[in-house]
Formats: structure tokens, sequence, C-alpha cells
């Protein structure tokens, strides 16, 4: 990855990889989200869970779902705690907090 930067004319995000030079995860919106081929926008390309899809929403207004602002507001929940992918650190809060906003997991 370093190499490709290096020797291309590119702009590379490698996730889950880059987190510390971007001061912790960048999902859910603080740089990135993801759109899985069905259209719903997850934090990213990992998690699986939604609460809007983009067919039927906007992305401003998925970008700024409850379950992103959650997920951004607690930001414990983009440290990595030693695991490649900081929302695969928090499976039960990120479960919950899920659950608790009306999300669904996607396929």
């Amino acid at each position: 990855m370093l190499e490709v930067r290096n020797t291309k004319s590119i702009y590379l995000i490698h996730s889950p990889g880059d987190e510390e030079y971007f001061g912790g995860c960048v999902s859910a919106g603080r740089g990135f989200a993801h759109v899985t081929p069905g259209g719903d926008l997850t934090p990213c390309p990992v998690s699986n869970v939604a609460t809007h899809n983009l067919k039927t929403s906007t992305l401003k207004d998925a970008l700024a779902s409850p379950l992103f602002e959650a997920i951004r507001k607690n930001e414990h929940l983009l440290e990595t705690d030693g695991m490649p992918c900081a929302l695969f650190s928090h499976p039960q809060e990120l479960d919950e907090l899920t659950k608790s906003v009306g999300g669904y997991y996607t396929v």
C-alpha cells in the first residue's frame, strides 16, 4: 500500500489499516461510508448494519442517520482496541445501538 501511494498519482485509504494515520476509525461518515450492492449505506465496508437505503433516501439523510450520529458520538466505538477493525472490536455495543435506532443487518 505504501509503495502504491508513493509511486502512483492516486489517493488511497487502506481500511482496516490506516486508522493510526487518521486518529482512529474513519467510518460512519467521519471520512467514508460504504454503499452495498443493494443500496444500503453502512458505516464501513466490513460492517453490515444500516438504517437507510439510497434507493429510497438521500445520501445526506443517510449520513445524518441516528445510527451514524450515534457511532460518531460514541467515539470509543471508533477505537480499534488492538483489532484491525474498530466496529468489530465492539460487536455487542454495535448490535444494541443498531437495534435502538431501528437499524437492520444488510445481506
